[in-house]
């Protein structure tokens, strides 16, 4: 049986998020969908190719266009956005008492 491996989006840039239970998660740095892979998938199973030429960043096409995966050799770095900022405090009524 044909197992499904549609890709859930055309970005083709993927980063390897975790394996759990054996099920392969895929993150798409474009669009950031994740994508599971079916229980049982490897990477080699017919759409679950690798692209070598991508990570030797030889590939010619273009993501969509190359029908292996193009999986980074590494996460992501986010140099770009800083670290989230704390959640708001609760505003603290503006009632100050003056201690006599």
């Amino acid at each position: 049986g044909d197992m499904d491996v549609t890709r859930p989006c055309e970005h083709n840039d993927w980063d390897d998020v975790r394996q759990r239970k054996g099920v392969k998660v895929l993150r798409c740095r474009v669009c950031h969908v994740t994508w599971r892979w079916p229980r049982g998938a490897r990477r080699g199973d017919k759409g679950l190719e690798r692209c070598i030429e991508f990570l030797n960043e030889r590939c010619p096409l273009d993501g969509n266009a190359c029908p292996l995966l193009h999986v980074r050799r590494s996460k992501m770095r986010m140099k770009a956005t800083p670290p989230p900022p704390p959640p708001p405090q609760r505003p603290t009524p503006l009632t100050l008492t003056i201690s006599s």
